[in-house]
């Protein structure tokens, strides 16, 4: 939607923009550079296929607050997710997030990703194939 740092900041109004940090593009390695020492993420998207913006921020630690539409609503929990469009439940959201004393929530950022990782994905599809094929004795065994 915006190609440009000015565009981006001129979505924002100028106090917003003293506190605002564009990085317009950046290499895959640099993300947990990035990323450290944030203690919330907002995601306000209303279309989105899978998000691995979604899916960074959480395996970063970090808990993210996003509209309950397709694709958020497929990674987050419940807690961190608003109606799409509502802006006040989201900043209480994440204003909750912010002054929480307690870690537990970026544990949780944590252990929602590690569903996704490749090699248990495509070990646990090899499994599933041969149970299916060895079901239907098209699997020959040696």
């Amino acid at each position: 939607m915006h190609q440009t740092e000015k565009q981006i900041r001129a979505f924002f109004n100028k106090e917003e923009n003293e506190h605002l940090k564009v990085q317009m593009t950046f290499s895959p390695e640099s993300i947990q550079e990035l990323l450290a020492g944030q203690h919330a993420a907002l995601f306000p998207s209303y279309y989105e296929g899978f998000p691995f913006s979604v899916q960074e921020t959480l395996a970063a630690g970090i808990p993210t607050i996003a509209y309950d539409t397709p694709g958020a609503h497929d990674l987050l929990p419940k807690k961190w997710l608003v109606e799409a469009g509502n802006i006040d439940d989201m900043c209480t959201k994440l204003n909750q997030l912010i002054t929480a004393s307690d870690t537990s929530e970026r544990m949780n950022a944590q252990s929602i990703v590690q569903q996704y990782n490749w090699n248990t994905i495509s070990q646990n599809t090899l499994k599933c194939y041969e149970t299916h094929l060895t079901q239907k004795k098209l699997l020959v065994k040696n």
